[in-house]
């Protein structure tokens, strides 16, 4: 016997099930083993002037003459059957039906007017194709929300002024490159710069001027990286760069090269000296994050004392 619980318009897509309900032209309904009506459409409903919710449990032999024991005795094989409307206005008319085995019953399209096979076979053709232009329909809007999300999850990600990532992606991604350096025993540093006298900048030149430096920070930050490593803006002109594969050497000559880099950029906006301070630390053995972080901040911040416009290295 089939489960009274079987849903078959469910397990369409949301407008198809929606198409399918809302049909005016075609009677569909879905019986159990027993004859039992478990769904059905408006249209097969307003047959009998009833709404589906009242149809639905009833035996079909009470509204269909001759539908005692379809659901079981005509197997698989997809038939063509004409019923009497057994009460409601259309009493006495017929109903001609294509008969489906479906699960453990069957499933009835039919019409309320006598039609020659071929114009049901265009019914049942058009049908289908209006089935798979929604079908597509879907998939289209499917791969459209996909993409929305991919768009959302990067603007998560990115910092909107300097296109880098951002502090909450850094940190998640700081995680799992120093728990991969750990397993595999590679070489993993941290480059930490901070913008000199920015505060200067904005109060003197205005804020625009330093949103305009901070975009250009974030231009020399991607031409100066590899694929591999990932820049970011930490906050205000606070940047970080996870140099990945680099030991202390490799980043100190990086870190410097970035300095020199950032001394030489001019904005069209105001005629501005740039410089930066510069931290480097390179991961030592069983380190966390956080105490890397923390040794390239204490690097930085000694350069900041030396009297700025320097990288140093930290100790170990």
């Amino acid at each position: 016997m089939m489960k009274r619980s079987e849903d078959l318009l469910g397990r369409c897509p949301e407008p198809v099930a929606r198409y399918l309900h809302k049909l005016t032209d075609t009677s569909l309904a879905v019986l159990d083993g027993d004859g039992v009506v478990v769904q059905c459409n408006e249209a097969f409903a307003r047959l009998f002037g009833a709404d589906p919710s009242t149809v639905v449990g009833d035996r079909a032999e009470r509204y269909l003459s001759g539908a005692d024991g379809i659901g079981l005795s005509d197997g698989r094989q997809a038939i063509r059957r004409r019923f009497n409307l057994q009460c409601g206005p259309a009493r006495g008319t017929a109903l001609d039906c294509h008969v489906f085995h479906w699960r453990d019953g069957c499933v009835l399209f039919g019409r309320s007017t006598f039609e020659s096979d071929e114009e049901v076979f265009q019914q049942l053709t058009r049908l289908n194709n209006e089935l798979s232009n929604q079908s597509r329909e879907l998939a289209k809007k499917n791969a459209e929300l996909l993409r929305a999300n991919e768009q959302i999850e990067q603007l998560m990600r990115t910092d909107h002024l300097t296109g880098l990532a951002n502090r909450r992606h850094f940190l998640e991604h700081l995680e799992k490159a120093v728990a991969d350096a750990h397993r595999h025993g590679r070489s993993l540093s941290l480059a930490a710069l901070d913008l000199d006298h920015f505060k200067e900048v904005n109060d003197e030149h205005g804020h625009a001027a330093g949103d305009d430096l901070l975009a250009a920070l974030g231009e020399v930050l991607q031409e100066q990286t590899r694929k591999e490593d990932l820049p970011a803006r930490i906050g205000g002109e606070e940047f970080m760069v996870l140099l990945v594969g680099a030991d202390c050497n490799r980043a100190a000559v990086f870190a410097d090269r970035l300095r020199r880099e950032v001394a030489s950029i001019e904005l069209s906006c105001a005629d501005i000296c740039v410089t930066a301070s510069l931290g480097v630390a390179e991961l030592g053995c069983g380190e966390s994050p956080e105490d890397l972080m923390l040794r390239a901040d204490r690097a930085l911040y000694r350069s900041k004392e030396a009297g700025r416009n320097r990288m140093t290295v930290a100790g170990t």
